[in-house]
């Protein structure tokens, strides 16, 4: 099973493309962009953002991508978000 901060806080899902927004948290890109579209706040708090500048979260994407190297349940989950092939 995946740790709770490898899913997205808006989608509840699994992220294969994790990304920091200025909020300081990790989301799924497209959910995120999404959010964006349409607010200019964070969707945890609901303040206003500084910037809708995303950063990828390359650690987190590679710490997911070495777990699923050894747990299968992982691996397919992965792999069933298109995230990568391992």
């Amino acid at each position: 099973m995946a740790p709770p901060d490898w899913l997205c806080p808006i989608t509840q899902t699994l992220m294969r493309d994790p990304v920091v927004a200025s909020d300081g948290t990790c989301y799924e890109r497209e959910a995120i962009e999404t959010w964006f579209a349409h607010h200019d706040t964070s969707p945890l708090t609901n303040l206003k953002v500084e910037s809708k500048t995303l950063v990828p979260n390359t650690t987190l994407k590679a710490a997911m991508k070495k777990e699923a190297e050894t747990d299968q349940s992982l691996r397919a989950a992965l792999a069933g978000r298109g995230c990568f092939s391992v």
